[in-house]
């Protein structure tokens, strides 16, 4: 597949649309995977988080100091965790 033919060493992923499977299927072709800003039950890899609430906070104080008052949050699916915190942080 595409990734043995480009001989992908490792891969970051954002975990959008992604089965607990897939991963599981790429661990076990030792492809080196790391996990961003979600973690998922069940699978055996590194993450890193990224501090989604504070740029939540620090994305509306900006846009507060700026004088905007009517301020409205698009974001990707709010079943994913880093959706959920950035909404917190308005």
């Amino acid at each position: 597949d595409l990734l043995e033919r480009q001989k992908v060493d490792g891969i970051i992923i954002s975990t959008v649309g992604l089965t607990k499977k897939k991963f599981n299927e790429l661990i076990a072709r030792e492809i080196s995977i790391v996990l961003i800003d979600e973690d998922v039950p069940g699978v055996n890899a590194p993450a890193v988080f990224a501090n989604n609430y504070m740029g939540g906070c620090q994305a509306a104080q900006h846009l507060i100091e700026l004088g905007h008052r009517r301020i409205v949050f698009i974001s990707g699916p709010m079943n994913l965790l880093s959706s959920r915190q950035r909404y917190r942080g308005l």
